[in-house]
């Protein structure tokens, strides 16, 4: 799961740094994602807290994501699309 943000992407990580996946893409320095079909090659990624991933997100997809019991997020920088 990954929302598209005006200057990159969010991925709920949901067990923080303990992840594989997680590690992988901070040790390559980023990754690529695919988003409704598109891949987007995405980089810079930094860790955060729930409250600052909500400001990244539509107000339609905060309330969605409130739900969720995540509370740390991996924001990429600017996502550009591939082929």
């Amino acid at each position: 799961m990954a929302w598209q943000t005006g200057g990159g992407m969010l991925v709920p990580s949901s067990r923080g740094t303990e992840l594989d996946w997680y590690r992988n893409t901070i040790a390559a320095g980023g990754c690529d994602i695919q988003l409704r079909g598109h891949w987007y090659r995405c980089t810079a990624p930094r860790l955060i807290e729930k409250d600052e991933a909500l400001s990244y997100l539509s107000a339609s997809t905060r309330t969605v994501s409130r739900l969720f019991p995540v509370r740390q997020f991996l924001l990429l920088a600017k996502a550009q699309p591939q082929g």
